[in-house]
């Protein structure tokens, strides 16, 4: 009998540990995801493109073809000329009468949670 109570015991013992570990591991990743920020995504414009740049040196003339982008999607909003925030990006460049030519593409994208400016009588969708 008293064997008895002891294998009652350590039964109890295991499903009680294991339920334990169980709601642990739950709570551990359910506070995680709760205490992780929510990320908004980035709002991207359409792919633009630089006119050629010309210059004696690669870098000089992907330099070039960097801000010619960057005045281009600057004119989609204040934002969008961050060449370093632009997604798709592609460049190319070759050899042009002595001298380098590149032109660069990409889609210009706002910081993080920001919105386009609106125009007037525009308003933004509410989520």
């Amino acid at each position: 009998m008293f064997s008895d109570r002891i294998d009652l015991r350590n039964k109890v013992t295991k499903r009680n540990f294991s339920q334990g570990a169980i709601l642990a591991a739950a709570t551990l990743i359910l506070g995680a995801s709760i205490a992780t920020p929510l990320r908004a995504a980035s709002i991207c414009a359409s792919v633009i493109e630089s006119g050629w740049a010309i210059a004696s040196t690669e870098s000089e003339a992907k330099k070039r073809a960097i801000l010619w982008w960057s005045s281009r999607a600057g004119a989609k909003g204040p934002g969008y000329e961050n060449w370093d925030r632009a997604q798709r990006k592609r460049t190319h460049c070759e050899a042009y009468k002595g001298k380098t030519r590149c032109k660069v593409t990409a889609a210009p994208c706002l910081p993080e949670g920001r919105l386009p400016d609106l125009k007037p009588g525009e308003k933004h969708l509410e989520l």
